[in-house]
């Protein structure tokens, strides 16, 4: 193969697997999907990170309140929910390659068009309701993300290697938010917050259309279907955004807590793949890595609860997020040790019911911070989450195959 040819996956996606992983890449080529899937992952969560970042300027300019607030980041997850489950379905059927592409298109395109659709109503819809209608949609787009990311990496990669890949594929979500809270947060400072939106839904599309029409071969046909080729981020991040406000320390709380975030994900896959080598047990090594994950993110979240000043936050913040990207060695994993064949089907449930927090945390938020005033109750209550989930992974987990 040469450089000047594209890096395409040259194989039927409808084959019958060989063995577990079914068609599992070359090492020449295993780099490039890596690279793509976690620039994807990353431009994703740029996206989705834009409403958070720019909701005060748009509250601003719209007149919504915090319960408002609350509603349109909501609106997220009433789509995103249910995607999780359509999206593992349809990876596992047809293919996340392609799936993950299609997906990719609508949401960068969703992403883009925010800024034209509060300009005026249309028809009988007020520009909220277009914007809580767009949020649905972006979030049933995205949905479908994640599902087949599994699906590709359950067929494509060896167990002996899964958890590094998959943790290093998996932090681009963080590396997002970073790159939307450093990079996002000029283009709001100098060129306004329509500006936030339109750039990042360039680059995205730019992505799903390189991804789809380069990396993918282009054989798909809907009607034959022939083809070649936690709660904790979402919780505290709206909470934050208030603190932020009010400290005036804005592009500081956007980017330090999540620097930490991709060298913790890339040494917890090393460290965990190098565990299961060395004969661990896989359900132990999911267990012990996210228990120690949801536990330490809770004392840092009543810590920060604790906190007299803002430094001292901050690095409450930036700990907690590192003991999330411990995480990355655990459930996220475990539909791939448990089906590699149906590993979209089942991740897309798993995170579906993870998703709930997303419906019921920004509105219990902006509940709390409109009426109540207390946002240390919103980090008390995350801790509570968390270590409820902690004691229920440890107890019932399991990373041993059924199919």
């Amino acid at each position: 193969m040469t450089t000047s040819e594209p890096i395409r996956l040259k194989i039927d996606m409808n084959e019958k697997s060989k063995g577990d992983a079914g068609f599992q890449w070359p090492e020449e080529q295993r780099k490039y999907w890596i690279v793509a899937m976690f620039c994807g992952t990353l431009l994703l969560y740029a996206a989705r990170s834009a409403v958070p970042l720019c909701m005060a300027a748009m509250s601003s300019e719209l007149k919504w309140d915090k319960e408002i607030d609350g509603a349109v980041m909501s609106a997220f997850f009433w789509g995103y929910m249910p995607a999780q489950i359509i999206g593992g379905y349809l990876s596992d059927k047809y293919g996340g390659e392609v799936i993950l592409g299609i997906a990719a298109i609508f949401w960068s395109l969703l992403t883009l068009a925010v800024p034209f659709i509060t300009v005026s109503p249309i028809l009988f819809f007020s520009p909220t309701m277009i914007i809580f209608a767009a949020r649905m949609c972006t979030g049933l787009s995205q949905g479908l993300h994640y599902p087949s990311l599994t699906n590709i990496i359950a067929k494509r990669i060896p167990i002996k290697d899964r958890t590094f890949l998959t943790s290093t594929i998996f932090a681009g979500g963080p590396v997002g938010t970073l790159f939307m809270g450093s990079v996002g947060s000029l283009f709001l400072s100098y060129m306004g917050w329509h500006s936030v939106f339109i750039f990042h839904g360039l680059m995205a599309l730019l992505w799903a259309c390189l991804w789809r029409y380069y990396l993918v071969l282009p054989e798909f046909e809907l009607g034959s279907i022939k083809m070649g080729s936690g709660c904790f981020t979402f919780l505290s991040r709206l909470c934050i955004l208030e603190c932020v406000c009010m400290a005036s320390h804005k592009w500081i709380f956007n980017v330090l807590p999540w620097l930490l975030y991709f060298p913790v994900a890339l040494f917890v896959g090393h460290v965990a793949d190098s565990m299961i080598r060395k004969g661990s047990s896989v359900t132990f090594v999911r267990k012990f890595f996210q228990t120690l994950s949801m536990c330490g993110g809770a004392l840092f979240m009543i810590l920060i609860t604790k906190s007299s000043n803002f430094s001292q936050a901050v690095f409450c913040m930036m700990m907690a997020m590192s003991m999330n990207a411990l995480g990355n060695a655990g459930t996220p994993v475990t539909p791939q040790d448990m089906s590699p064949k149906f590993a979209g089907t089942l991740f897309g449930i798993m995170n579906s019911a993870g998703a709930f927090s997303g419906i019921v945390g920004p509105l219990l938020t902006g509940y709390l911070l409109e009426v109540g005033h207390r946002w240390d109750y919103i980090f008390k209550l995350n801790a509570l989450v968390l270590i409820l989930g902690a004691s229920v992974f440890l107890i019932r987990g399991t990373a041993k195959k059924i199919v």
